[in-house]
């Protein structure tokens, strides 16, 4: 599992200003990853009970990616499999999400994930 300490993160306020509310425990992240072929990469991110949580993910373009958040009793949260929604709920506590991003496609794929 990824941490996303570990991953070079850039404060979204200044590229993304409409995901500057609320949201991730330490404020807005920026992560960019590539996901190799037929596999997932997991993230472990701290949002805050009671606050918009925010999340979209972006991405080259070359296979299609799903993202899945889960709370931290592995209920599923969202899913997105190829539609590009946006990633959005108000979380009733403070807590683990876990967000796995998997490429279902036969190459690698590039992505930026971003939170508020």
């Amino acid at each position: 599992m990824k941490k996303i300490a570990l991953i070079a993160l850039v404060a979204i306020g200044t590229l993304i200003p409409a995901l500057s509310f609320a949201g991730a425990r330490g404020g807005a992240l920026v992560c960019s990853g590539r996901v190799a072929a037929d596999a997932t990469d997991v993230y472990s991110i701290v949002f805050n009970g009671g606050e918009q949580a925010h999340m979209e993910l972006g991405s080259d373009g070359n296979a299609e990616l799903e993202l899945y958040v889960y709370d931290e009793n592995n209920n599923l949260i969202f899913c997105d499999v190829g539609s590009g929604e946006a990633c959005v709920w108000i979380p009733r506590w403070t807590g683990k999400f876990t967000v796995k991003i998997k490429n279902c496609g036969s190459v690698h794929h590039d992505y930026m994930l971003a939170t508020n």
